[in-house]
């Protein structure tokens, strides 16, 4: 049953929290002076948006990351497990025990801090705007990609053009993935030689490099080698 709640009996809920500590919230504050009295007011209105966390025993990212639906529903996290998280038997975010021992692309704490950045940074974007921008990446582990899709997504604000090379034998449907996530993408087969530096030649042999502002050159890596992204396995 969905509880409409007053938005006095709101700020109450997030004070009376035992995983509201005011003190530990207002350090990660940036950008704004809030009072005392109106920091679980600043938590309902935009805390949750930058995945701030009300406390140490409370991960606002790390609900959203668990329980989706509650994100989907743009829902403050410590509201909703107050409200109907507790009884519904929803943890509190934070790690039960241990770090994971499998990769996540942590895709909606990430992009909870992507909207956050693009509000913080909202005159620097107006600013930037008109950037032209070019991006290389060459694709040799096609399981990357998901983490790799994580850093384009911080390009979304702006325009810029995607040059995906890959060699022979790469997966035909992990290449269709990719023109999904960019359907205007350029795509170009090189060989497979020269390491990190040669496939990035190869794709500016038909660039012409005064056509863009800023050039980033991104280079899968093997995932299921790397041992620590964002403190998991």
């Amino acid at each position: 049953m969905i509880k409409n709640y007053t938005w006095q009996e709101r700020i109450d809920i997030i004070n009376n929290s035992p995983y509201f500590n005011p003190k530990y919230y207002k350090r990660q504050i940036k950008g704004r002076r809030v009072p005392d009295d109106k920091l679980a007011e600043d938590y309902l209105k935009y805390g949750w948006r930058e995945g701030l966390a009300p406390s140490r025993k409370f991960s606002t990212s790390g609900y959203y990351e668990q329980y989706e639906d509650v994100f989907n529903a743009q829902m403050p996290a410590l509201y909703h497990y107050e409200v109907y998280g507790r009884t519904e038997g929803r943890n509190t975010g934070t790690p039960v025990s241990g770090r994971s021992t499998r990769y996540h692309s942590k895709a909606v704490s990430r992009g909870i801090s992507r909207i956050a950045g693009r509000i913080r940074n909202k005159d620097l974007i107006s600013k930037n705007k008109d950037c032209r921008i070019l991006v290389i990446l060459h694709m040799f582990y096609p399981r990357s990609f998901v983490e790799i899709k994580q850093y384009l997504k911080n390009l979304g604000s702006y325009h810029y053009d995607l040059i995906v090379t890959t060699v022979d034998g790469f997966p035909d449907e992990s290449l269709e993935e990719i023109k999904r996530f960019k359907p205007d993408l350029k795509h170009v087969r090189c060989e497979n030689k020269g390491f990190d530096l040669g496939p990035f030649f190869t794709a500016l042999n038909d660039v012409d490099l005064d056509q863009y502002d800023v050039v980033f050159k991104l280079h899968s890596k093997n995932i299921d080698k790397i041992r620590y992204i964002y403190n998991q396995f």
